[in-house]
């Protein structure tokens, strides 16, 4: 699978395409940290809202990206935190980590 984005190509990361991780509730924060060589990534809610920083900082109910179920992003590729906005329910947010592709260099 090839990403065309802003006149570069992106390919799926070779060594970890998909990863996933789950937050419990508002206090508990869950890290996606992307492979060395990621230029970005799809990002996919699978449960409740959550609330994602992208500059190190811990989310809280009211700072960082809310983004509800069935909402997709396309951001860079940079550690992510995230906190489930919902008490007691858990929060699963899915990425596929890109890369950009070398020209020449087959698609994974």
């Amino acid at each position: 699978m090839v990403i065309m984005y802003r006149g570069l190509e992106h390919d799926v990361h070779r060594e970890r395409a998909h990863d996933a991780a789950v937050s419990s509730g508002t206090g508990d924060v869950a890290v996606l940290t992307p492979p060395e060589d990621t230029a970005g990534c799809v990002i996919s809610i699978e449960s409740a809202p959550v609330r994602i920083t992208f500059d190190g900082e811990r989310p809280t109910e009211s700072y960082g990206l809310l983004m509800r179920p069935g909402e997709h992003a396309l951001p860079l590729g940079r550690e992510m935190r995230f906190i489930s906005t919902q008490e007691n329910e858990s929060a699963t947010v899915s990425v596929l980590w890109l890369r950009v592709k070398l020209s020449g260099e087959p698609s994974t």
